[in-house]
């Protein structure tokens, strides 16, 4: 218990070690125990409703594109918006397709819950793409309330599809590491996941009063952007250097490369698209909107391509509990063991041969 009298940097120490301890009882029940994660399996009415909100999704972007483009929107005011709306069906196509893989997979069998994290992503990025495509006709329509009640979708769906995505990066990089509370990395994250909040509640401030095609956005707006990027990268930095650090450990395990190229270049890309998020928000112009959709379609693609192959997804569906640099449908189980393989041979007490997890 402190008092009045205790020193700011002690009460801060307690502060930290109680957070610690906090955030080590959660990520324990994440990641369960070093030797794989809790399995789930969707059932057939969860697999079929999932199904028909993904393909409804679909049908009505294509549906909005064609009456945007049929006639039904004879002027746009802001040319970022035309790029994303006509690039918003094909990207929910893409990852409803990687998403009916996942229900696949998910309905055959118990999988571990990190590969259903990866198919919740999959499902909010179908959604997220479904909502630009009807934001976007909603604002060629002036139909105001409606854009900004579907912007409000879209910020959701985006929030929660960056958050599903770094929760499994954290998870991984715990795994690995000694400190079960998630250390600096799940800090990092924090502070990045409260600056976001605070720019989307900033956007969503000035798009309900002014709409997508008003004003640019304001100095305070994007600050919180660039906070969020430093604070980001730097998790990312931190979490890239654990599993590389890991794999050197291990004779460069192939699969803890794999992971740490994919979570440096999937980071990078979605670092890369809040830049041109804030550049376009902040210059209303032509020609840096049209490297933002880019950037965006990129970024999209390449966080799922990267949520299919390492997440136990594509191993799943090879048929096989291995599929080379993929690893294991259970990724935590992979890097439980590159943990324990890491482990000094001079920490080892003479004469005790190391356990070994199942399977390995």
């Amino acid at each position: 218990m402190l008092d009045a009298a205790s020193p700011p940097s002690r009460i801060l120490s307690e502060f930290l070690q109680r957070e610690d301890r906090n955030d080590a009882h959660m990520l324990e029940a994440a990641t369960n125990s070093p030797k794989g994660s809790k399995a789930a399996q969707l059932g057939p009415s969860t697999v079929l409703k999932v199904r028909m909100m993904l393909a409804s999704t679909v049908v009505v972007a294509w549906m909005a594109l064609g009456s945007g483009l049929a006639g039904l929107c004879r002027s746009w005011s802001a040319k970022w918006a035309v790029y994303w709306f006509k690039a918003a069906p094909a990207l929910a196509s893409v990852a409803a397709a990687c998403a009916e893989l996942y229900l696949r997979t998910a309905q055959a069998k118990p999988r571990p819950r990190y590969l259903h994290l990866a198919g919740a992503f999959l499902c909010l990025c179908t959604l997220d793409s479904g909502f630009v495509a009807v934001t976007a006709l909603a604002g060629c329509l002036e139909v105001h309330w409606l854009q900004v009640l579907l912007a409000i979708g879209i910020v959701v769906c985006e929030a929660g599809a960056f958050g599903v995505v770094q929760l499994m990066i954290l998870l991984k990089v715990t795994t690995l590491s000694s400190d079960r509370s998630g250390g600096w990395p799940l800090r990092l994250l924090k502070a990045a996941a409260a600056s976001l909040a605070a720019w989307a509640l900033l956007f969503l401030q000035r798009i309900a009063r002014h709409g997508a095609q008003g004003t640019a956005a304001s100095s305070l707006e994007n600050g919180a952007g660039l906070v969020f990027l430093a604070l980001f990268l730097c998790f990312t930095g931190a979490s890239v250097r654990q599993m590389f650090k890991a794999a050197a450990q291990t004779r460069f395990d192939k699969v803890l490369l794999a992971h740490a190229a994919s979570t440096a270049v999937a980071n990078s890309t979605a670092a890369l698209r809040m830049v041109y998020i804030v550049a376009s928000q902040h210059y209303q112009k032509n020609s840096v909107a049209l490297r933002y959709v880019i950037v965006n379609w990129l970024d999209i693609v390449c966080n799922i391509f990267c949520a299919l192959c390492v997440s136990g997804i594509l191993a799943a569906a090879l048929g096989g509990e291995r599929a080379s640099l993929v690893g294991r449908v259970d990724v935590l189980q992979d890097f439980a063991r590159a943990a324990e393989a890491a482990i000094p041979e001079k920490q080892e007490e003479p004469g005790v041969r190391r356990r070994r997890l199942p399977g390995a």
